[in-house]
Formats: C-alpha cells, sequence, structure tokens
C-alpha cells in the first residue's frame, strides 16, 4: 500500500482517482484486508479528504466488487470492518450497513438479511435517509418473495413505492421498484402489464449502464412473452436499442430455445431443456418458477389429447406417447383427478386409467333418486 504518495497529487480529483486505482488493484487481488486499511487510513493521509467525498469513494469501491460465494465472507468482514470504524459517522454508518444487507441478499442469506433489516430502518427513520430507505424496502421485498411469503413481499413493495412517489428516487431504484412490480404482476398471470413494466426496467438500467440488471430485465420479458404464449413478439424486443447489446445472454438464449419448443409443444424436448440446464435455471427461482408451471401446463393438454378418445387406457401406453416413464405419468394422472381435470380413476391392478362420463349426470340422477323417495314416503 502507497497511500502517502496521494498528497503528491495536486487536484481533489486526482488524489480520488489514485485511491480508487489502489483500491481496485486490492479487488482485482481479492485483497480484502489491504481494501479496508486503504479505506479506514484515507483520512490520515489526505488531510482535506471529507466524509462526503470518502462516502462517494466507498460508493465506487462496492459497485466494482464481484459478490459471489467463494468471496462473500471476505467482502462481509471488509464490510463490518468499515462499519465499526464509522461508528462515530453515523450517515456513513448506516449507508455501509444498507451495503451489507445487500450483500446478504446476493448470496441468499435471506433470513440474516430480513433480521439486519429490521435493525437498520428503525435507524434510517430517524435520519429521513429516503434512498436508503427505499433501497431497504427493495431488499426486504426481494428477500420475503424468495421466502415465498408473498403477501409480505407485496407489502414491503408498496411501502417502496408510496416513499418513491414523495420523494426524489434515483432511476435505478425506480427500476428496481418496477421490475418488482412486474414479477408480483406475472405471478398472477397479468403478463400484458407486467412486461410493460420490465421493458420500463430494461430501458433504465441500459441508460445508467446497468449490465446485469439489464440481463435480468430481458430475461423477464422473454419469458412473459412465453407465458402469454406470444412466441413472435420475442424476435422484435431482441431487436430493440435496449436488448441488442444483451440478446447473447445465455439465458436469454436458453429462453429463446424454450419459446420455440414451446411453440411447436414439443413436450419432451421441453423436459430435456429444463433437465439439462436445471443448475442455471434454479439459480432464478422466478423464471424456474414459471417454466415449471409451463411445464404442467403442456403435460396436462398433452395428456388430455392423448386419453380423450378412450374410456380406459393403460398407463404404459400415455407413458409411451409421451416418451416419459410409467412413475412420472403416474404421479401426473393422480393430480389431475384430484384436481378434477381428468374424470376417472387409477385401476392399480390393471395399470389402466379407468375415465367416467360426465360427472354432471350422477349428482343429477342422485337427485332424481330422493325426489322420488321423497314423493313416494309423502304419498304414503
Amino acid at each position: 500500500m502507497d497511500l502517502d504518495r496521494v498528497e503528491s497529487y495536486q487536484t481533489n480529483e486526482e488524489k480520488e482517482q489514485y485511491i480508487l486505482g489502489l483500491c481496485r488493484k486490492c479487488i482485482e487481488n481479492e485483497n480484502y484486508a489491504e481494501l479496508l486499511e486503504i479505506l479506514t487510513k484515507s483520512q490520515e493521509s489526505w488531510k482535506s479528504l471529507s466524509t462526503a467525498r470518502l462516502s462517494k469513494i466507498i460508493k465506487t469501491v462496492f459497485e466494482q466488487i464481484p459478490i459471489t460465494f467463494s468471496t462473500y465472507q471476505d467482502v462481509l468482514s471488509f464490510l463490518n470492518g468499515l462499519v465499526n470504524w464509522a461508528s462515530d459517522k453515523k450517515m456513513l454508518k448506516l449507508d455501509l450497513e444498507c451495503k451489507l444487507i445487500h450483500v446478504y441478499l446476493s448470496v441468499g442469506k435471506f433470513k440474516e438479511c430480513l433480521q439486519k433489516i429490521s435493525e437498520v430502518l428503525k435507524e434510517l427513520k430517524k435520519y429521513d435517509d429516503k434512498v436508503n430507505l427505499i433501497s431497504l424496502y427493495v431488499f426486504e421485498s426481494r428477500a420475503y418473495y424468495e421466502l415465498k411469503d408473498f403477501s409480505r413481499a407485496r407489502s414491503s413493495l408498496t411501502s417502496a413505492r408510496s416513499m418513491a412517489v414523495s420523494s426524489a428516487c434515483p432511476a435505478y431504484l425506480q427500476a428496481q421498484i418496477d421490475m418488482l412490480n412486474g414479477m408480483y404482476l406475472s405471478d398472477e398471470h397479468s403478463f400484458e402489464t407486467s412486461i410493460s413494466y420490465f421493458i420500463e426496467s430494461l430501458e433504465c438500467f441500459y441508460q445508467d449502464k446497468q449490465v446485469e440488471n439489464a440481463k435480468t430485465a430481458l430475461r423477464y420479458i422473454v419469458l412473459s412473452k412465453i407465458l402469454s404464449g406470444k412466441y413472435e413478439d420475442i424476435r422484435g424486443i431482441l431487436e430493440s436499442k435496449p436488448s441488442v447489446f444483451i440478446k447473447d445472454d445465455p439465458m436469454v438464449v436458453l429462453l429463446c430455445e424454450i419459446a420455440k419448443v414451446c411453440k411447436n409443444r414439443n413436450l419432451k424436448d421441453y423436459s430435456n431443456l429444463l433437465h439439462n440446464n436445471r443448475a442455471a435455471l434454479e439459480a432464478d427461482s422466478y423464471i424456474y418458477r414459471h417454466l415449471n408451471y409451463v411445464y404442467n401446463i403442456l403435460l396436462d393438454q398433452n395428456i388430455l389429447k392423448i386419453i380423450e378418445p378412450y374410456s380406459h387406457i393403460k398407463i404404459q401406453f400415455i407413458a409411451k406417447k409421451l416418451g416419459f416413464s410409467e412413475e412420472v405419468v403416474e404421479s401426473k394422472l393422480r393430480n389431475m383427478i384430484l384436481d378434477k381435470s381428468v374424470v376417472g380413476i387409477l385401476d392399480h391392478i390393471s395399470q389402466c386409467l379407468l375415465l367416467y362420463e360426465q360427472e354432471e349426470a350422477r349428482p343429477k340422477t342422485a337427485l332424481q333418486n330422493i325426489q322420488v323417495l321423497n314423493k313416494f314416503f309423502k304419498d304414503d
């Protein structure tokens, strides 16, 4: 570390760039202990360095740090060190704690994320730090969503949206709100409205040069087009100005393959794509859950088409037609019977699906029998 040379530069901008250069090298070498030392001792070497400028430097440095499962423990130690150092700089400390929460969220530590949010929110409200408050509500909404507590996720998003309307909300933060709004609307099958929110997010992330967030927005747009069955629209989306530079994203390419398979209603190829790319798809629970939903619809449609002409049909025959194992088909048939999309029973002795005539006829006949009996007793 050669922090003493900072005073040899003339302007504050040159000094700032010098410190950022030192920090960049530490990040490249994953040397977070030295990075912590540089930032905590900057004001000693650069006597006129204000806390506001130091906060700006820390923000820039944090944006350059890759948060991965292999490095997040080091990043957490680095941030905790900064939090302890900034104990007498209350606003800076709160800002650092918000970054700490972002790390927890990024690596899937959702319960730790929510616990930390509950602690920091109380302090932020005292200082009326609206930007960080909105950020925390967004983080909270995402954490609850990943934990499948959807009502709380929507409640937190409502808080973020209300605060964003009444304050000067940065564009990148509004884009994150729009992204979540689109996700929650998509969960309610309001695909057209969700697409409009995703497009707003994509355009904003593109303008802010937030490439990874822009890729996520584009993935969700393509997914929504699949869910709404508008496969022809995907090409136009990919050729739009914000999309053209990121359309080669592996997940976007995979979703385009899935769209082609869905359009052809090829269940076997669809199943293979999900199976062969399971690890990549499971990394985004939103995408994975919705693709499973599409898989179930395709499977239902294919089964109903196969069994339609029959009153009884071998499970083995259905499995052969679909190209799936008998266990998979039997499990699916059991669910379809429970959901009443198939009216029948499974005969395990003959390994057949026995289909009934219109189920409505039976209650009607039973009702008629009761009416006849009532008349008989009255007449008696």
